[in-house]
């Protein structure tokens, strides 16, 4: 990635696996126009560099994915309403703090899985079952099963050889991992979640990876303050409507 062209994040805060992903590991797509850039990697698209400039207006038209990041910056936030209008409406995510994450008692919740199911980490078969009844998932970002698992990580709850329940690197950096978390309907209320959260979260510590968390629904925001994390920021989102 060329200097010039990451220098056109550098002062962004929000969603660190995002941005570092891309600019780092070459994950999703990295698009250039005059002195503005786009991140183009799973359900977002990120904006950054001169919002004012022409360029920065056809990145926005050309926008794809649903969700569209712009470090809340009030500049960039006007021209994606100027250019996508009444196509986006605002749906806020919450980013959590990891300071006060506990690696022995997130190594107690994944231990505490239920009896008939065996935490696994999830390795290229169990990765071929990430489907869309456990969305969101790595292979929304990762362009294989083997791709994710050589530069991934993830666990998951299996039950009789069926991925029950998955927690994996949405996206990860050098630094920063975003956690993506799913169980399918048929095996929901039984904890299988938060073990699974558990796993990864405490092997990405372990590696020296902060593993961000950021929600927008109750009840992802309910289950990271139950691991041990704290409300943060607001990342403001501008939703794209399908």
């Amino acid at each position: 990635m060329p200097k010039d062209t990451a220098a056109l994040f550098a002062s962004h805060h929000r969603l660190p696996a995002i941005r570092e992903a891309a600019l780092e590991a070459g994950l999703g797509e990295i698009t250039r126009d005059g002195d503005a850039a786009r991140i183009t990697l799973g359900c977002y698209e990120m904006f950054g560099g001169d919002p004012a400039s022409e360029g920065a207006r056809r990145l926005v038209a050309g926008a794809q994915r649903v969700e569209l990041v712009y470090d809340n910056d009030a500049a960039w936030r006007r021209t994606i309403l100027e250019v996508q209008r009444d196509r986006v409406r605002d749906r806020p995510m919450i980013e959590f703090e990891t300071g006060a994450l506990d690696p022995q008692a997130l190594a107690r919740m994944a231990s505490a899985i239920a009896s008939d199911f065996e935490l696994r980490r999830i390795d290229e078969a169990l990765a071929a079952q990430l489907d869309g009844g456990l969305e969101p998932h790595a292979l929304q970002v990762y362009p294989s099963a083997r791709d994710f698992v050589e530069r991934g990580l993830g666990f998951g709850a299996v039950h009789e050889g069926v991925l029950a329940c998955a927690a994996t690197s949405y996206t990860m950096s050098s630094r920063h991992l975003e956690v993506a978390i799913s169980t399918r309907v048929e095996f929901r209320g039984r904890g299988l979640a938060m073990a699974v959260s558990a796993a990864l979260m405490a092997e990405s510590l372990a590696r020296g990876i902060t593993p961000n968390w950021s929600a927008s629904n109750p009840v992802s925001k309910r289950l990271a303050e139950r691991l041990g994390y704290r409300p943060g920021e607001e990342c403001e989102i501008l939703l794209m409507r399908v």
